[in-house]
């Protein structure tokens, strides 16, 4: 889990600075979105799953640390990561 946080804290904003130095509540449902987008794009194609796998830690990350810290997460501001839409992809079927 260490390595995907890494993956989401070390993602460059336009200005170039980290996704992991910008505060909680900087994170609106349109940065989610965009980091959504940021997550699954790669040169030789998408990278849906990874895509998943990020969003979903998010997703209970912002769970977990609003319960223990929720000095640091307005009331008012709800979990951008949870109405984050992921594209569809194909999933191979079992074969016998």
């Amino acid at each position: 889990m260490n390595a995907a946080m890494d993956q989401v804290c070390n993602k460059l904003t336009k200005k170039g600075d980290r996704i992991g130095h910008r505060l909680v509540k900087t994170i609106t449902p349109r940065a989610a979105d965009k980091l959504c987008d940021k997550f699954i794009e790669r040169e030789d194609g998408e990278r849906l799953r990874t895509g998943e796998k990020l969003v979903v830690l998010c997703r209970k990350a912002w769970r977990v640390v609003r319960r223990l810290f929720p000095g640091e997460f307005p009331k008012d501001v709800p979990n951008p990561w949870a109405g984050v839409t992921m594209k569809t992809r194909m999933k191979r079927k079992n074969r016998p």
